[in-house]
């Protein structure tokens, strides 16, 4: 009984592994070194975590009803980045397509880039849409 306790939990912990190692893979590099491009605004940003080098954005909206919402993270000013807060803007690229559902996405962004420029200076980061700042 108890052998098969631990082989059911090696089972449950070799799984959320491979669960971080998808979300990792899966995950959007963000975009520096770009203006934005004119995205949908019909998404409201429920939630910000950093999770190591990963930024999970949680947002609710309507368009796009494919399987997969493309949204992307930009990098916006950040000219001096230890006297103001790194900001980024999140981009709806397909909410124009016709689609009055109410969805809820959890994005996730590699901000590792963001970690190493700003490592001795800012620890604060601002995303346009949300009130909260995040740590970095």
């Amino acid at each position: 009984m108890i052998k098969r306790l631990f082989v059911f939990i090696g089972f449950l912990l070799v799984a959320c592994q491979d669960q971080k190692k998808e979300v990792q893979t899966q995950a959007r590099t963000l975009i520096q070194d770009e203006q934005p491009p004119a995205g949908s605004e019909d998404f409201y940003i429920n939630s910000v975590q950093r999770e190591g080098n990963l930024l999970k954005v949680n947002v609710k909206h309507s368009g796009a009803c494919s399987p997969t919402p493309q949204f992307d993270l930009y990098e916006v000013g950040g000219e001096d980045p230890c006297s103001m807060p790194i900001t980024v803007q999140v981009v709806f690229k397909n909410g124009t397509e016709e689609c009055v559902q109410e969805k809820e996405s959890e994005l996730y962004f590699d901000i590792s880039a963001l970690k190493m420029t700003t490592s001795n200076c800012q620890d604060k980061l601002q995303i346009l849409g949300y009130e909260e700042w995040v740590d970095l």
